[in-house]
């Protein structure tokens, strides 16, 4: 079995907050386009600084993050967040990629 790259999405943070206990929230209809459901582990990497975390999702209205890693994410950075699948050596899915550095939702 290999870990591969199942999506990815290209983003910016509408919001990071301390007040939460942790996890990144993403829209549903964003999650349901990336084929990524609540509670699943994604990685997230920070393009404008470098930081990097692993998180889990949890639906909202924006791409925020939340808890003790919003010390690492500002408003209107840009990241990218990737989520990965399992398969076989001889099974290799297209990923899904999504470039909204530009969206306004």
């Amino acid at each position: 079995m290999r870990k591969v790259l199942k999506s990815k999405v290209t983003c910016k943070v509408h919001r990071a907050s301390l007040d939460y206990e942790g996890s990144v929230t993403l829209p549903k209809a964003l999650c349901d386009d990336l084929n990524i459901k609540a509670g699943e582990f994604v990685d997230i990497n920070n393009k404008v600084n470098g930081n990097r975390i692993s998180t889990y999702v949890i639906y909202g209205d924006s791409v925020q993050i939340n808890g003790a890693a919003a010390h690492l994410f500002e408003d209107g950075d840009i990241i990218h967040i990737n989520s990965y699948i399992w398969t076989k050596a001889d099974q290799w899915p297209e990923p899904i990629i999504k470039d909204l550095t530009n969206a306004t939702t």
